[in-house]
């Protein structure tokens, strides 16, 4: 988050705090922040998100397989 958003938001969080929505728009303000990487300093390392669900994708098939062995062997045990 950059010096002169996080300056406008200590400014005006009283009044958005108040308002009727206030919270609800102050928690859409951080989630549309945090989706754009502005709440934290980017790492240009970081390997980019389509790598990081591929990824999850191939363990969590690796995992599934597993857990369906496992399964295979405890019904063949009975």
């Amino acid at each position: 988050m950059t010096t002169a958003t996080r300056d406008l938001l200590k400014q005006h969080f009283d009044t958005a705090f108040a308002a009727p929505d206030g919270i609800a728009k102050l928690r859409e303000l951080i989630l549309t922040l945090a989706m754009q990487g502005k709440l934290v300093p980017q790492d240009p390392n970081d390997a980019p998100a389509s790598e990081l669900l591929k990824d999850i994708e191939a363990e969590k098939k690796t995992a599934g397989k597993g857990r369906q062995d496992q399964s295979a062997e405890a019904l063949a045990a009975d």
